[in-house]
């Protein structure tokens, strides 16, 4: 009889491990619930800026110098004197010379940093190369330096950060793939951290899919761009259609998320993708940052005209407020010294200016 006993509770035990192998955890990062939707009670109104820019992808700042990247069969860079919005100097020819690009690149960093005193702008180009556009010699020379020309994630898939080792210190996302022939999920996004082309770091962010009510969904529930601290080795990543931001500290080995309380996490049965756009892009300080959200009910206006909320946080985490934007501004960029936020928005090629500074101080910052 003890032999029986000890036989089904075996076969229970087993059942037991099997049951929570095939129930894999979907999301493995602490998560902190927060409450940031629908808080701003503020609107911010943007005052447009006079440029002469056509074709506008993105927008940069660093100190006094404006970079507007364009799509242009002549130049790809548009350097402008901040806060004047004089123009300095057009860079970035198409081409197949070293300081020429074949495509229309990107800066996928969305970087920009000072090596040795010079200030440099990464650019993709090719799909899987990037060159580092030495600004400061570009507009010395009055055309495009190239300080070095490297091998990175394909564009296609992935997206990487470089760290503040240098370009041989990568930080590298996998996007989540879907299988358009088999219509099926194949596997899900990975992180890691490389070191002269070698994987120090792995990061098991996501052991498997979440489930969606279409397969090819769940794409969207990884769907995000990451933006790197101005100085530290800490990265975050806002999730395009679910409240999520991840963060990535490197330096302390320190992985975690935030979450909207209330809203479809990636445990779910069934997980609800946001109708809507929840985060986008940002702006950074080394304090704070700022990112755009467009999935709270204060997004929308009397005439269904949707605009975005600016959301604050520190980068531990914690909201510290939020306001509404006039603007349907797609880019932001942030002068902390003058607290002035610039905004792109894209459909006209309008760059619109934002006063933050009785916001900036509401929140206490």
């Amino acid at each position: 009889m003890k032999k029986f006993t000890l036989l089904i509770c075996s076969i229970i035990a087993l059942i037991l491990v099997l049951y929570s192998c095939s129930n894999t955890e979907k999301f493995t990062l602490n998560t902190i619930d927060v409450d940031y939707v629908n808080k701003s009670d503020i609107t911010l109104n943007g005052e447009e800026l006079q440029i002469k820019a056509k074709n506008i992808r993105n927008i940069f700042l660093k100190d006094s110098i404006f970079i507007v990247q364009v799509n242009d069969n002549e130049h790809l860079l548009e350097i402008y004197k901040y806060p004047s919005f004089s123009h300095i100097t057009d860079i970035c020819r198409r081409g197949r010379a070293r300081n020429e690009f074949i495509n229309t690149p990107t800066n996928m960093t969305k970087q920009l940093y000072y090596d040795k005193g010079n200030l440099i702008f990464p650019l993709v180009d090719d799909d899987a190369h990037f060159k580092e556009v030495n600004i400061t010699e570009s507009i010395n020379r009055q055309s495009a330096v190239i300080q070095s020309s490297n091998e990175c994630l394909d564009f296609n898939d992935g997206q990487f950060i470089i760290c503040n080792e240098g370009v041989k210190y990568i930080f590298n996302h996998y996007y989540a793939m879907y299988d358009e022939m088999d219509k099926k999920k194949t596997f899900s996004p990975k992180y890691e951290y490389v070191e002269n082309g070698k994987t120090k770091i792995k990061i098991n962010v996501f052991p498997s899919l979440c489930n969606t009510f279409l397969p090819m969904n769940a794409i969207g529930a990884y769907s995000g761009v990451m933006f790197k601290h101005p100085n530290r080795n800490l990265i975050i990543q806002p999730m395009e259609y679910l409240n999520y931001i991840l963060f990535f500290d490197l330096d302390n080995s320190n992985y975690f998320a935030i979450h909207q309380i209330g809203t479809s996490t990636y445990e779910d049965k069934t997980v609800e993708l946001s109708k809507n756009l929840c985060f986008t892009t940002t702006a950074l300080t080394d304090d704070y940052f700022m990112v755009l959200y467009w999935s709270g009910d204060k997004n929308r206006t009397t005439t269904d005209k949707v605009t975005p909320e600016l959301l604050v946080f520190n980068w531990s985490g914690v909201f510290l407020g939020s306001a509404k934007l006039d603007k349907r501004v797609k880019y932001i960029v942030y002068d902390e010294n003058s607290h002035r936020l610039i905004g792109l928005d894209g459909r006209d090629d309008s760059l619109y200016s934002f006063d933050l500074s009785a916001f900036i101080k509401s929140i206490g910052l």
